[in-house]
């Protein structure tokens, strides 16, 4: 470990000095922080969103002239920002990244070039790369090395044991670095995590701790109940007024953030279908699988107010530093509680505005659904109990009955028939589970007693808001986790398809977070619990403060629960009623046929209009051909639809062929099928014509015979145990069978007569 150094530096030299570079004012923490790295102490930083953490290791550059800073980042949003605010000030600065992972880079880092370098932890930890073999074996380069940096710490233990394993062994890097210092900066960084970090990083009690309050007083947090199936996204429609037209206000700048990158681009296409065409542009999906070069646009005019929201996924949208997001969403209930608040950081990052940040969660998160639901169990459960236990079937052996068998066309088996039996408590318990929520998360339960919904939005309340109210039945933390937290230790049941319901696993701030409305004391306020999990209240105050940012302050508007009406004012208003989901049009099947002369036709006049309307459209076709407007298989699409008369209006058009342009370019199209259309069609040689009834002998049967509506009876079953006629061997009505009724009624007054 490095041996601390004194800082001989006043807390107003280095004040001044930064002003002077950077032209940014650094407050008391920054300063404190930057002196430690000076000192070449280990840091571990943590400071609300938007509070200048990035600037607090920056800074370092400006009293160690020859130094170098490594930096590490696993997002390429971040590492782009990290270089653009270096080269601003003069400091040459790199990204390395896939793109430019190679000699000529390492050369130049190696021979200082760079006052900064960002790195991937997957370039950084590659085993015989280029860091291993260029950098890392050079004294005169490590030597140089001011500090290391690891930016969004926290993903080191959130990513490191999932989808980015190379976080993991990150703290490996420290072995080949010694008298190197380590600074881990994050916004969320809870107790536990801080201590899983020294373990990882062997700091021991070598290392100093900034603790800021991450509470962002700025941001109201709500919580909305999931109403619609997950899969629709007609939760999301009130961040998007419908129609929307020219001189209309503009809806707030927002963020919504999903866990997978499919439900990110797949509610990106419904809020696009919300507004015109020429609108959707407005409404990107943003995540770590677009290029760079897109990102960097997206960001650019999301900041410009070009775009009016993202929909992103945590790698695309953490560390975004966009100053007026007024909404921020999270879709679904993540993992942890830590989750949600980096990405509610992303809202208001300048001090002055005011944001909302809204979870939408599943009906099964909350308290009062699932004590529904184990109600419903326990009278179901009792029910069945009271009329002598559901029934189950089992196989049993019936014996064979004595003396010569009866006559019947069927064999007698030995063995084999169903009778009833109980079923156990698991057994019961595993089919009710089946009737759940589906896995989606949408679904129509509604609360019991214990929670109050506050309706925000007009028509047809569109939006539910979980909030209290008067006469609510509060409860303990201890009952919500043991109710809403059980099912987590359940295996996820498998359905036919291979796919598994959404295992319930979360950490218990969330799951008090996500009910607080139903506690009780300090405990109904949703911001109490994220104080609580990230030790706010063990942060030092603000005994000093220097300037309005670090100055301690309450919050205006806390929560749903402390101010609903204020939180409702904030809510955007849904004008429109949400759309029941519908099944989309399917695809018509055309048959093969042998196209006619009016047909071959209409497919050489749909090649010709195609090539000229191309050239109109995009100029110059030559390098990507007249396809990339209409490609030769929709022509042929069309031909076969005008073949089958599919193709009516546009809008059939649209749906049938998928076609981009259909739209613009529909009239044109129908009037082409229109003009190659025959006069008199045929008939459908496809008609089916009802038979008529015969009889044995084939001969058809007069329209007044009673025989002709009489339709055939099938044969009475006979019994291959007694050969009695009108029930089967496994049928309680054989006197041979263990729980015959003519057993179960002897000696009883009222027992119904035996049918023979």
């Amino acid at each position: 470990m490095p041996s601390p150094i004194p800082c001989k530096l006043t807390d107003d030299e280095i004040r001044t000095r930064t002003l002077e570079v950077f032209g940014k004012r650094p407050c008391l923490f920054q300063i404190q922080v930057c002196r430690a790295q000076l000192e070449r102490r280990n840091v571990i930083s943590i400071a609300p969103t938007g509070s200048g953490k990035t600037l607090s290791y920056l800074m370092t550059l400006v009293f160690s002239p020859d130094s170098v800073i490594i930096l590490v980042t696993a997002l390429n949003v971040l590492g782009d920002q990290f270089v653009r605010e270096a080269e601003a000030v003069g400091y040459r600065a790199i990204f390395v990244n896939a793109e430019n992972d190679n000699d000529t880079t390492f050369t130049g880092i190696r021979n200082l070039q760079f006052r900064l370098v960002v790195m991937t932890p997957g370039i950084l930890v590659q085993r015989g790369g280029r860091c291993a073999t260029a950098l890392w074996p050079h004294k005169a380069f490590t030597s140089k090395v001011q500090n290391f940096v690891l930016d969004e710490g926290h993903c080191i233990i959130q990513w490191g044991n999932t989808f980015r394993p190379e976080y993991s062994e990150v703290a490996d890097i420290l072995w080949l670095l010694p008298d190197t210092p380590t600074c881990i900066s994050s916004a969320t960084m809870p107790s536990p995590m801080i201590t899983a970090l020294c373990d990882k990083f062997r700091f021991g009690n070598n290392y100093t701790l900034f603790h800021r309050s991450n509470d962002r007083v700025n941001i109201a947090y709500t919580v909305i109940k999931m109403k619609h199936a997950a899969n629709s996204y007609e939760d999301l429609g009130f961040l998007v007024p419908k129609d929307w037209k020219e001189g209309d206000p503009l809806p707030p700048k927002f963020m919504v953030f999903f866990d997978s990158k499919k439900e990110a681009e797949a509610a990106s296409r419904y809020l696009a279908s919300r507004v015109s065409r020429e609108l959707r542009g407005k409404l990107p999906w943003f995540h770590a699988g677009m290029t760079k070069f897109f990102r960097v646009d997206q960001v650019e005019q999301f900041t410009n107010g070009e775009t009016w929201g993202l929909l992103a996924t945590d790698s695309g949208g953490m560390g975004l530093d966009i100053p007026d997001i007024r909404i921020v969403v999270q879709w679904k209930v993540p993992k942890d509680l830590n989750t949600v608040m980096q990405r509610f950081g992303r809202g208001a990052r300048d001090p002055s505005l005011q944001a909302l940040a809204i979870l939408i969660a599943e009906p099964q998160w909350f308290y009062e659904v699932q004590l529904a639901k184990k109600k419903k169990k326990e009278q179901r459960r009792r029910r069945d109990t009271e009329n002598g236990g559901r029934q189950k079937r089992r196989r049993v052996d019936i014996p064979n009955p004595p003396g010569p068998p009866q006559s019947s066309s069927r064999a007698l088996p030995q063995n084999g028939v169903l009778v009833p039996e109980p079923l156990s408590d698991s057994d019961e318990e595993s089919d009710d589970e089946e009737g759940d929520e589906d896995a989606d998360g949408g679904g129509t339960a509604q609360p019991a007693a214990g929670g109050h919904a506050s309706e925000l939005g007009v028509s047809g309340g569109a939006v539910e808001t979980i909030s209290g109210g008067e006469g609510v039945q509060s409860v303990s933390e201890d009952m919500i986790e043991e109710l809403c937290m059980g099912e987590g230790e359940k295996k996820t049941k498998r359905k036919g398809n291979g796919r598994g319901r959404r295992s319930m696993q979360t950490d218990r701030a969330l799951c008090f977070f996500t009910n607080a409305h139903i506690l009780a004391g300090p405990q109904r306020c949703r911001r109490y619990h994220s104080n609580l999990y990230f030790s706010n209240d063990k942060a030092p105050p603000e005994t000093s403060p220097c300037c309005d940012r670090c100055a301690p302050r309450t919050p205006v508007i806390c929560c749903d629960i402390c101010h609903p009406e204020e939180v409702a004012r904030m809510f955007p208003k849904r004008q429109d009623t949400a759309a029941k989901s519908q099944r989309a049009p399917g695809q018509a099947k055309i048959p093969p046929f042998a196209p006619s002369d009016g047909e071959k036709a209409l497919r050489r006049e749909l090649h010709q209009w195609r090539d000229s309307a191309a050239r109109k459209k995009f100029h110059d076709i030559d390098l990507y051909g007249p396809d990339i407007f209409l490609h030769f298989k929709v022509i042929d699409r069309i031909v076969d639809l005008a073949h089958a008369g599919k193709l009516k209006t546009v809008r059939d058009l649209e749906v049938q062929t998928k076609w981009c342009f259909a739209p613009e370019y529909g009239t044109e199209i129908l009037r082409m099928i229109e003009l190659h259309r025959p006069k008199n069609p045929l008939p459908s040689p496809f008609v089916s014509t009802p038979l008529t009834a015969r009889t044995r002998e084939n001969q058809p049967l007069e329209p007044g015979s009673p025989l002709a509506d009489k339709r055939p009876q099938r044969a009475l079953p006979t019994c291959g145990a007694c050969g009695k006629i009108g029930h089967k061997k496994n049928s309680r009505l054989c006197e041979h069978h263990p729980q015959s009724t003519s057993r179960l009624h002897s000696g009883r007054e009222n027992a119904p007569p035996v049918s023979s």
